[in-house]
C-alpha cells in the first residue's frame, strides 16, 4: 500500500463491507453464526483513535493552541449532514425515530448505535490525548484501572446492558477501543522490520475471529476460557484477546502496509464508510424485498455483491455533497486530511 490512509481505509473498507453483509444475515435470518457482523465494529473505534490522535497533534505542531471549538466543529461537519439526511429517510420509511435521536442523545438501542458511541469518543477525545501524550503508555494502566471502576460501579448499581454504552457487554469499552487507536502512534514512531506482515495479519485475524465467537451469543462452551475475576466485575478473556488482536492488525497494516486481496476496491469502501454505514441497511433490505426469503445465502451474497456498486456509488455523491454544503456554508469546509476518522 501506497500510505498509511491507504491501510486504514483497507481495514475500514473491509469492515464495512463484512457488517453489511452480516446485517442482511442478521436482521432477516437470524440463526446461528450470524452475529458477526458486529464484532468488526472495534476496527472502527481503533482506527477512528488513531486518526485522531494525529489530527490533534498536527493542530498542537502549528503556532497557538490547540482549538477545541474549531475541532468539535468539524468533528460534527463530518457527521451530522449525512446523518441527518439518512434521518430524514428513515423518517419517510416510518422507522420509531425520537427528538432524542436528532442529536444522536438517546441511550438505550439507538438506530444507528455506532454514532452515538463515536460521538462519546469525540467528546473526550481531548482529554484523552493530553494525558496520552503526557503520560505516554503509562496512560494505558490508568484507561485499564478506569475501565475497570466504571464498569465495578454500574454492575454494583445494576445498570441495564446497553450496547451504545456497553460494546460487548463492557461499559465504556468503546471508548477503551478508542484510546488504544489513540496509543498507536507512539509504537509506530519506532521503526520496526516487520517480517512477513501479511501472514502475521492472518494469524492475528485468526485470533479476532476465535474472540469474537466466543464473546457472541454464539460462543463454543468447548473453547470458554475462564473469567479474569475481579471485585464487582469479570471480565472474559477473549474480550482481552479480542482487543489485543484488532490493535496488532491496525499496528502491522499501518506500519508495514502490505499488499492485501482485492486492495484497490476495499479502499475505496473504506473512504466512503461512513455514508455505506448509513444506507447500507436500505440496500440489504431492498436486496431481501426482491429476492424474498426463500433464496439459498451464496443467491444473496451474489445479488449483495453484484449491486454493491451502485450503494458505493450512491453513497460517494451524498459524501461529495455533504462535503459541498459544508463548503459553502463555511468558506473552510471540511479538510480533506482529517476526513474518514471512522467509517467515513
Amino acid at each position: 500500500m501506497r500510505s498509511t490512509r491507504e491501510a486504514v481505509d483497507y481495514i475500514k473498507g473491509f469492515c464495512i463491507f463484512i457488517i453489511a453483509w452480516g446485517h442482511l444475515l442478521y436482521n432477516n435470518f437470524p440463526g446461528k453464526f450470524t452475529y458477526f457482523g458486529n464484532q468488526f465494529v472495534a476496527f472502527f473505534f481503533v482506527a477512528s483513535g488513531y486518526g485522531i490522535f494525529l489530527s490533534l497533534a498536527r493542530q498542537c505542531e502549528g503556532p497557538g493552541k490547540l482549538n477545541l471549538p474549531a475541532f468539535y466543529k468539524r468533528r460534527f461537519q463530518r457527521l451530522f449532514p449525512l446523518y441527518w439526511l439518512w434521518f430524514v429517510v428513515a423518517l419517510s420509511l416510518s422507522q420509531p425515530l425520537g427528538w432524542q435521536d436528532l442529536f444522536l442523545l438517546r441511550m438505550y438501542d439507538p438506530p444507528v448505535w455506532f454514532l452515538n458511541a463515536i460521538v462519546h469518543c469525540y467528546l473526550l477525545a481531548p482529554l484523552l490525548f493530553f494525558m496520552i501524550r503526557r503520560l505516554k503508555w503509562g496512560s494505558l494502566p490508568v484507561l485499564c484501572l478506569l475501565l475497570y471502576l466504571v464498569n465495578a460501579a454500574f454492575r454494583t448499581l445494576g445498570l441495564p446492558d446497553m450496547l451504545v454504552y456497553g460494546f460487548r457487554k463492557i461499559y465504556l469499552f468503546h471508548i477503551f477501543l478508542f484510546a488504544v487507536g489513540m496509543l498507536l502512534p507512539s509504537l509506530l514512531s519506532i521503526a520496526y522490520d516487520i517480517k512477513r506482515p501479511k501472514t502475521l495479519v492472518v494469524l492475528c485475524f485468526g485470533l479476532f475471529l476465535l474472540a469474537s465467537l466466543q464473546t457472541s451469543p454464539d460462543r463454543l462452551e468447548a473453547l470458554d476460557l475462564s473469567y479474569v475475576k475481579l471485585p464487582y466485575f469479570h471480565i472474559n478473556k477473549y474480550n482481552i484477546i479480542l482487543t489485543l488482536s484488532v490493535a496488532a492488525i491496525c499496528f502491522i497494516m499501518i506500519q508495514a502496509r502490505p499488499a492485501m486481496p482485492l486492495q484497490r476496491t476495499m479502499v475505496l469502501f473504506g473512504k466512503y464508510s461512513l455514508p455505506l454505514y448509513l444506507f447500507h441497511t436500505f440496500y440489504v433490505n431492498i436486496v431481501v424485498f426482491f429476492l424474498g426469503k426463500e433464496q439459498v445465502q451464496l443467491v444473496y451474497f451474489a445479488v449483495f455483491v453484484f449491486f454493491f456498486p451502485v450503494l458505493l456509488g450512491l453513497c460517494a455523491v451524498l459524501q461529495h455533497g455533504a462535503n459541498r454544503l459544508c463548503s459553502l456554508l463555511d468558506n473552510s469546509g471540511i479538510q480533506t486530511a482529517v476526513r474518514k476518522v471512522l467509517p467515513g
